[in-house]
């Protein structure tokens, strides 16, 4: 990781009383802290099941989200369905899910991907903005305490555990210099 980057990351955690290196874990997990490929395109996963179910709550099969039954049916269907595929993927050095537009202040995805696309360093700066307002502190709560159990089950959802999220977060932290 860049050192202006790395410094971004240590500002945040010095202002919030966190360990920077478990920011620093949480990016290497997902990305190996690159926002961008070796082509410069910027770092993209598509989940299936995540637009299937948009689509079937935008086409009116669903009343809710299996996945995300808190997200508002309203909201999702207030989306064109080119966009669907969008708020499906997760992108960056942080990988957040498209569908966090609004939370990080941006009005569409399309908005967040191009703004992203711009440098690691805005996509850094709203993983920090991400880690104060996702879930209501609950995240930036964990990550004071640093309890990589509940980071990694709201970061990564229940099945973290199969892919060892919590574990491989503690191997990064300890990598961290």
């Amino acid at each position: 990781m860049q050192e202006q980057n790395k410094n971004i990351l240590k500002e945040f955690a010095n202002q919030n009383d966190i360990d920077w290196r478990i920011l620093a874990a949480i990016l290497m997990k997902e990305s190996n802290q690159k926002g961008f490929d070796k082509n410069g395109v910027i770092k993209s996963r598509y989940e299936k099941h995540i637009h299937i179910g948009f689509k079937n709550v935008h086409n009116g099969t669903k009343k809710r989200h299996s996945s995300l039954p808190g997200l508002d049916p309203v909201w999702i269907k207030s989306h064109v369905l080119s966009e669907l595929e969008l708020l499906s993927t997760s992108y960056g050095i942080a990988q957040i899910m498209g569908y966090w537009y609004k939370l990080l202040g941006y009005n569409s995805v399309g908005e967040m991907i191009e703004s992203w696309n711009d440098s690691e360093e805005i996509q850094i700066r709203d993983f920090c903005l991400f880690c104060v307002r996702f879930n209501d502190g609950r995240f930036l709560n964990a990550l004071i305490k640093q309890n990589l159990q509940s980071i990694a089950m709201q970061y990564n959802g229940k099945g973290y555990a199969q892919n060892s999220y919590d574990k491989d977060l503690q191997i990064y932290m300890q990598k961290q210099k």
